[in-house]
Formats: C-alpha cells, sequence, structure tokens
C-alpha cells in the first residue's frame, strides 16, 4: 500500500478490487486496505457520478470462516459509508457492488476486532479487523 493518496481531481469514481483483499497477509492489513480505498473514491459532492467499489473474495471467506460471514462484512462497509448495491455468489467467489456515499457517512470510531462469528474445525481464519 505504497501508492501515494490521491488529490480530489486525481480520485476515481470506480475502484475494482478482484481478488485482492484476500491476499493481504493480516487482518488488520486487510481493514487498512478498506479505509484506504475510501480515500481513493471521489466524495459524491465532488462529481455527478456515483462512487463504487467492486469487490470479489473466494466464497469461503464469507460462507466458511471463523471470524468474518456476509452480515459482519456488511457491519463494516456500511460503518466506512457504503451502501451494498448488489451480492451476488458464485461457485467459488462472492461479488458485491458497493456505492460509497463519502466522508459523511464514514464512522471514523467503528472498530472491528477479530471475534469468533463461528465455531468449528474447518473453517478458516478469513477475518478483517479495524482498530
Amino acid at each position: 500500500m505504497t501508492m501515494h493518496i490521491p488529490s480530489v481531481s486525481e480520485r476515481f469514481n470506480l475502484i475494482s478490487c478482484s481478488l485482492v483483499l484476500n491476499f493481504v497477509p493480516t487482518p488488520k492489513g486487510r481493514g487498512d486496505m478498506l479505509i484506504r480505498m475510501t480515500k481513493f473514491l471521489t466524495d459524491n459532492t465532488d462529481s455527478d457520478l456515483p462512487s463504487i467499489l467492486f469487490l470479489v473474495l473466494p466464497l469461503p471467506c464469507v460462507s466458511n470462516s471463523r471470524y468474518c460471514d456476509n452480515d459482519h462484512l456488511d457491519k463494516i462497509m456500511s460503518n466506512l459509508g457504503f451502501e451494498k448495491i448488489k451480492y451476488q455468489e458464485a461457485k467459488k467467489v462472492s461479488y458485491w457492488l458497493w456505492k460509497w456515499n463519502g466522508t459523511k457517512q464514514f464512522n471514523e470510531y467503528f472498530k472491528a476486532s477479530k471475534k469468533e462469528l463461528h465455531k468449528g474445525g474447518s473453517r478458516n481464519n478469513f477475518c478483517i479487523v479495524i482498530d
């Protein structure tokens, strides 16, 4: 995550994050990456076009994780100022289309910790931490 934060005029209306977030090595790094994405999107007040995040994760990240599921991801994204437009599951991946509602919807006090949501020895450890 060394790319510089763009100025307001350099921001994007669309970010495609396809099978990237799951390769960030730490749960905190994943949370930091989601927060950082908001700094690359245009604020709705700056543009007539909506700011969109297309996110793709392996399906097991939300269907078979101890620490993350679709509801938990929805809560994280909502607190970062995103509104879910569309969700689709395929055989092996999950797709989301999120609209970012700008900084006015960003909850800077929100925390997401590594908390076990689902028990089971066969579950994976995918997790997103925001502190």
